[in-house]
C-alpha cells in the first residue's frame, strides 16, 4: 500500500514595502529572489533580471551617464512600484476572487 500524498500549500510571499529609493527596489528584489528559491517559483528569474537591470542603471547613474539624477532614480522606482509591487497583488486578487 502507498502512503496518501498531501501537498503543502504555496508559500504566501510577504507584502513588500513600498520603495522610496533605488536601494529600496534592490533589498525588495533580493526578499522575492529569497523567497522564491524557498517557494520554488519562477517568479524568480524575472527579479533576478530585474536586480541586474537596477543595478546598471543605479551605477550609470551614479557615474553621471544619465543626465538629471533625480529623474532617473524617480522613473526607475515608479516602474519598480508598478512591475514588482502592484501587477503581482492585482493578480493575486483576480485570483481569489
Amino acid at each position: 500500500m502507498s502512503a496518501a500524498v498531501t501537498r503543502s500549500p504555496p508559500l504566501q510571499m510577504a507584502r513588500l514595502a513600498k520603495p522610496e529609493t533605488i536601494d529600496d527596489v534592490l533589498r525588495n528584489n533580493d526578499h522575492i529572489i529569497g523567497w522564491s528559491k524557498e517557494a520554488q517559483n519562477a517568479i524568480g528569474y524575472f527579479a533576478v533580471l530585474y536586480r541586474r537591470v537596477t543595478l546598471a542603471i543605479r551605477d550609470a547613474i551614479n557615474d553621471g551617464t544619465f543626465a538629471g539624477l533625480d529623474r532617473g532614480a524617480e522613473f526607475l522606482v515608479s516602474a519598480t512600484v508598478r512591475a514588482v509591487v502592484t501587477v503581482p497583488v492585482a493578480r493575486s486578487r483576480r485570483r481569489q476572487a
